[in-house]
């Protein structure tokens, strides 16, 4: 009778380790990067400035693209292929990893090659440079000369505001954080370039005194501090003492074509 349940034990104990084994192989070899999973991946679309956004969990996939339907909208899960590096999911569709790191993430997805970043600003960075050839700090380096020498003071922006002809005037301050507070500097260099009525004000020096004294000059004239030091860059465009046009850089990614036309 021992030897009976010495025997049924070993026969439990191999069949354990076979059902293990066939798990690890199975399972474990087929199973994605743990260092991919449970994070949101970001790939910036420099067409029309949104995010696409990315995420795993051990079988279920999210892909968000906000500006655009997707044939991803009704995907939810994946089996892993590791064999082929690619995911198949339930909706039909394939995803194939390239090249994978702890914060970058290359794949085939909707048939275009793309690069996916654990940090938003890394794949901003990433798309920036490969689009201009040069990093946001030097394509800013480069043309912060503009503002130099279009930039006007407050006693000039009264003056202008009093003239007869047309004045177009940027305001950006420290609030001006999106990456059209980048691209304006080369619109306002196209700008500059055709007209000689260009001019740059730090937002960050407007205080109440200025915006009373503009009041006076120019009926209606919006005297909220942050209107001028908003994310984005804020235009007035102005003459004989009225606002002409007023509005906010804002360009379809990195396009800005219809912005760079100079006209009144």
């Amino acid at each position: 009778m021992k030897n009976r349940r010495y025997d049924y034990l070993i026969i439990v104990l191999i069949s354990l380790i076979i059902l293990a084994i066939i798990n690890i192989f199975v399972f474990g070899f087929n199973s994605l990067d743990s260092d991919l999973l449970n994070k949101k991946w970001y790939h910036y679309d420099f067409t029309n400035g949104y995010y696409e956004v990315l995420e795993f969990t051990n079988d279920k996939i999210q892909y968000n693209s906000f500006n655009s339907k997707t044939n991803y909208e009704k995907c939810s899960t994946y089996n892993y292929d590791k064999k082929k590096n690619t995911l198949n999911l339930d909706c039909g569709e394939i995803i194939e990893i390239y090249k994978s790191t702890d914060n970058s993430l290359e794949l085939n997805i909707d048939d275009y090659d793309k690069v996916f970043f654990s940090n938003s600003d890394d794949s901003l960075n990433y798309e920036f440079k490969n689009y201009y050839g040069k990093s946001i700090i030097d394509f800013k380096d480069e043309k912060s000369q503009v503002t130099e020498y279009s930039q006007i003071n407050s006693d000039k922006l009264i003056s202008l505001a009093k003239e007869k002809g047309y004045s177009k005037i940027v305001f950006m301050g420290d609030n001006c954080t999106s990456i059209d507070c980048i691209l304006a500097l080369d619109i306002m260099e196209k700008w500059v370039i055709k007209s000689s009525n260009i001019y740059y004000f730090d937002a960050n020096t407007i205080d109440n005194t200025l915006l009373n004294s503009m009041s006076k000059i120019i009926n209606n004239f919006n005297t909220d501090v942050n209107y001028y030091n908003g994310i984005y860059p804020k235009v007035l465009i102005i003459k004989n003492s009225k606002i002409v046009d007023s509005y906010d850089i804002k360009c379809s990614g990195f396009n800005c074509n219809s912005l760079y036309k100079n006209e009144f």
